[in-house]
């Protein structure tokens, strides 16, 4: 009687073992393939993405999650992050009424900020304590871009079309763990970025190859040495394409004038922003702020700044665009300041200062784990687009996706 019941009671633990790796795999599946339809386009309220809002159901769950963290400083750190997001949701509404914006604009306004809270939301529920989860999610919408590039529903150049999967792709696929191969393939990625014109992938690829090959070197002088060589020939290579002007799309001078012309957009969406700041620093324009004057000006510094292009041809185009006429500050924090006063810049602010601790808290963690490259990327780029990109667009997901990696993979699981 004793070992029927105990035959029993193995087979009942071996059935719910089963279960349970039926799903985990279930889960992981999901998440590659919310990945796989990340960036499909639907015309809901404005232009958003069906991962956005399937990540946004997800979402649901964090407050249930909350309870299982695992270490007072993520508790501390979500507690802190969505109370300040709350206050931004709440300024922004303030914004709207003071401002009278139109409902078909804060209506944009407002979706754009639920969907990326509850984007990011959804990402730590699916991967916390499962940071294989957040990979599977990368590699889903590697094949999401690379797909809708394929079918023409994307653009087929190289920065907007092919770098960013070409990168992600390999960045799941390389393990860290083999720091000289993971040093030499990002290498060899960061000087394609650069040639093909997209320095801040090749930047960033550059300082991901040298932080995993000096983590993933051993102890000693000898071998520290051979790592500060190896490093210092990465950054003179990187430098030299750089200044050389190497390019494989065009010739000397259109590289350059594409340089200037991004340099020149930038520059004068960051003068447009500090002078909408100016005129309203404590409480904003509203969450989908809109000014003919701004657009004017800004079209008209572009000119003045070196642009081959007219004012009136890069008003015409902006008019024409999804956006219109809204102020473009081309910086997320400057972006939330004009929107939503002086509370829009501690949220993101407080998102700015959250990233960069975790980054340093994994770049200077014991262990080289095998994204460990993969999280360093995606940090590194979440650090640069807060100050100098757009909130908008698939950016919304890229940063959601990469302050959800830093928060899952320093929370002492990157063991994979």
């Amino acid at each position: 009687m004793t070992r029927s019941a105990e035959e029993s009671g193995n087979r009942s633990l071996s059935a719910a073992l089963h279960e349970s790796r039926l799903s985990v795999v279930a889960s992981d599946a999901f998440a590659f393939l919310v990945g796989a339809v990340a960036f499909v386009e639907v015309q809901v309220v404005g232009r958003l993405y069906v991962g956005e809002l399937i990540l946004f159901v997800c979402g649901f769950g964090l407050p249930l999650l909350y309870r299982r963290l695992s270490t007072r400083r993520e508790r501390r750190l979500l507690a802190w992050f969505f109370l300040l997001a709350a206050m931004y949701l709440l300024a922004l509404v303030t914004a709207d009424l003071y401002r009278g914006t139109a409902f078909t604009d804060y209506a944009r306004g407002w979706a754009r900020a639920l969907v990326f809270l509850g984007g990011l939301a959804g990402l730590i529920t699916l991967g916390y304590r499962r940071p294989t989860r957040l990979v599977l999610f990368v590699a889903g919408t590697v094949v999401s871009q690379l797909a809708l590039t394929g079918f023409g529903f994307w653009p087929a150049d190289w920065k907007f079309g092919y770098a960013y999967p070409a990168t992600a792709a390999v960045l799941v696929l390389v393990s860290s763990r083999k720091h000289v191969l993971s040093f030499a393939v990002l290498t060899c990625l960061a000087l394609a970025h650069l040639l093909m014109d997209f320095r801040i992938f090749g930047a960033i690829c550059i300082v991901a190859a040298i932080l995993t090959y000096v983590k993933g070197s051993p102890s000693g002088i000898r071998r520290r040495f051979v790592a500060l060589v190896a490093a210092t020939g990465a950054v003179a290579a990187f430098a030299f394409v750089y200044f050389v002007g190497a390019t494989l799309g065009g010739d000397a001078d259109d590289l350059i004038a594409r340089r200037q012309g991004s340099n020149i957009e930038r520059l004068a969406g960051f003068m447009v922003g500090a002078e909408a700041i100016r005129e309203s620093p404590l409480i904003g324009h509203g969450s989908w702020a809109k000014s003919d004057e701004a657009l004017d000006t800004w079209a008209m510094m572009q000119e003045q700044l070196g642009s081959p292009r007219s004012a009136e041809s890069i008003q015409q185009q902006v008019l024409l665009s999804p956006d219109g006429a809204t102020i473009r500050a081309h910086s997320m924090i400057l972006q939330a300041w004009v929107e939503a006063g002086l509370v829009g810049l501690v949220f993101f602010g407080f998102a700015f200062g959250a990233a960069g601790r975790m980054l340093i808290q994994l770049v200077s963690a014991p262990v080289l784990g095998r994204h460990y490259a993969l999280v360093c990327f995606f940090g590194l780029w979440l650090l640069w687009a807060l100050v100098m990109s757009p909130f908008a667009g698939v950016s919304r997901l890229y940063t959601a996706t990469s302050f959800s990696l830093l928060f899952v993979f320093t929370g002492g699981t990157d063991s994979r």
